[in-house]
């Protein structure tokens, strides 16, 4: 099972960069971005030695486009947005990505906005949402 990160419209290059820097430390290298514009230099610079998973970003112009290529989707968030049977709290993440593994082919970890999150139809997208609250 290939497991992506999709980042919504995130507000600066140095968080992109930040957040490859991050996928790649943990053996991840999926990075996919929504409404992102391009990348520049600021987000090589911040991903330090892990400019491959920059090179590889795929690019989307919403959420809808990118989750049509995914079998399963945990949206993240701070708090409920709407009702959903499926919150997780992150220690249940691992078990429920990993207890489909026969079941699908790409499952997706999908982050917010940095300063609003994903709003409630956003999340009414995903399959699932993790809170970490």
């Amino acid at each position: 099972m290939e497991i992506v990160f999709i980042l919504v419209e995130p507000a600066r290059a140095a968080n992109i960069g930040a957040a490859a820097r991050a996928l790649k430390t943990m053996g991840f290298g999926q990075l996919w971005l929504v409404n992102a514009g391009v990348i520049d230099p600021e987000a090589y610079w911040v991903a330090h030695e892990s400019g491959e998973v920059l090179d590889q970003a795929r690019h989307f112009p919403d959420l809808a486009s990118a989750l049509a290529e995914v079998d399963f989707s945990i949206a993240t968030g701070a708090r409920r947005r709407m009702e959903k049977d499926d919150y997780l709290l992150p220690h249940e993440c691992r078990a429920a990505v990993f207890g489909k593994q026969h079941s699908i082919g790409r499952a997706a970890i999908v982050f917010g906005r940095e300063s609003t999150g994903l709003t409630g139809e956003e999340v009414a997208l995903c399959d699932a949402c993790l809170l970490y609250t």
